[in-house]
């Protein structure tokens, strides 16, 4: 099993509620990438409805989307961790 499939598999029994789902959900995108596959608008679209929008790593899901640029992103990443 892929990590996209793996991360996507989770994130349903997980039902949305874990801490760690925006990162699984960001595992997921890019594993689809890398299979050159079209599931990343999806994903994306999950992860944007599911994301605090005051915590890291939604402005990485921004990002993606096209919603800030990547001097914003870069801005608002005030620490090593993110």
């Amino acid at each position: 099993m892929s990590l996209a499939v793996y991360s996507v598999r989770l994130l349903e029994l997980s039902g949305g509620g874990n801490k760690s789902d925006l990162y699984m959900l960001l595992a997921a995108h890019f594993g689809y990438r890398q299979a050159k596959r079209d599931a990343d608008d999806r994903i994306l679209e999950e992860a944007s409805i599911k994301a605090d929008t005051n915590r890291w790593p939604c402005p990485v899901i921004r990002y993606l989307r096209d919603e800030i640029t990547m001097q914003e992103l870069l801005t608002l990443a005030t620490d090593g961790d993110k």
